[in-house]
């Protein structure tokens, strides 16, 4: 309903750096998404895009939350920093991101984790109090 392209349907590089750096999301790509933007879609048919949600940045949510699901274990733990490391610029550059939109992406990653934990506490407090319940059950009967 909102969309957000991101830095590239704003912002355009010279065309020496669109060539040294070759992004993903181009800024010729850009233009076509502002377009997009600007005019709407003609027909729903014919849209062949990506990048058409730039905020928040979902590369960080997605390389976050595998770094917290892994970080028990230090060597993919290790793996995966070097990994998310080399993620964060190339979100800006070839995602063509903007930097609040990796912000935004930390910020969900944070609060969906937590929301998560939350579920699965709530899950087995639950368990195990049907656990417990059945257990007393199955003492009277004996």
């Amino acid at each position: 309903m909102f969309p957000s392209g991101g830095a590239s349907a704003y912002w355009t590089l010279a065309p020496e750096i669109d060539r040294v750096v070759r992004p993903i999301v181009s800024s010729e790509y850009g233009a076509v998404l502002y377009r997009l933007y600007e005019e709407g879609v003609p027909h729903i048919d014919s849209l062949q895009v990506t990048g058409l949600i730039g905020f928040p940045s979902f590369h960080t949510v997605m390389g976050l939350v595998s770094l917290i699901a892994v970080w028990p274990y230090r060597v993919i733990r290790v793996v995966l920093l070097v990994v998310n490391a080399l993620l964060a610029p190339a979100i800006l550059i070839h995602g063509g991101h903007n930097l609040v939109d990796v912000i935004a992406g930390v910020f969900i990653s944070i609060v969906a984790w937590r929301a998560g934990l939350a579920v699965f506490d709530a899950y087995e407090r639950a368990s195990s109090q049907q656990a417990g319940v059945f257990t007393q059950g199955q003492a009277a009967r004996a």
